[in-house]
């Protein structure tokens, strides 16, 4: 299973592109047709996490892989962690809405172990490097 995904992890990647991409027009609608307005934080922070997925479907291919090099290396972690961050920020932000929680926690405590995975991981490797 694990290869699978890391074979089509692009599909992968340009599927979450497009559902985010109309879920960003649900978002940016949905407060003007009930005549409000966007939460500024939501606007400048959602934003940024959708410029940076836009960028890395963009480069997601070996041309853009070539082309950019390090800077690749640098532009796709930089943008997953991020898309992490507003991710967790967003569910765990609304665990006290009783009425939520129990779902929220679906998705804040294997969100939680993951970032826990990946230090450990790093950890692991940069004890290696340094052995």
């Amino acid at each position: 299973m694990g290869t699978l995904l890391v074979r089509n992890r692009r599909y992968l990647g340009f599927a979450m592109a497009l559902a985010h991409t109309v879920q960003f027009v649900y978002v940016v609608l949905f407060p003007a047709v009930l005549d409000q307005s966007l939460d500024l934080l939501t606007g400048v922070f959602g934003g940024a996490a959708l410029v940076l997925m836009w960028l890395m479907a963009a480069t997601s291919n070996d041309v853009s892989v070539r082309r950019l090099g390090k800077r690749w290396k640098t532009l796709h972690p930089i943008g997953v962690h991020y898309l992490w961050l507003i991710f967790m920020q967003t569910m765990g932000g609304r665990l006290g809405n009783e009425a939520q929680s129990d779902f929220l926690f679906a998705f804040v405590i294997p969100g939680l172990l993951a970032a826990g995975l990946r230090i450990a991981a790093y950890r692991v490797v940069r004890s290696r490097r340094s052995g």
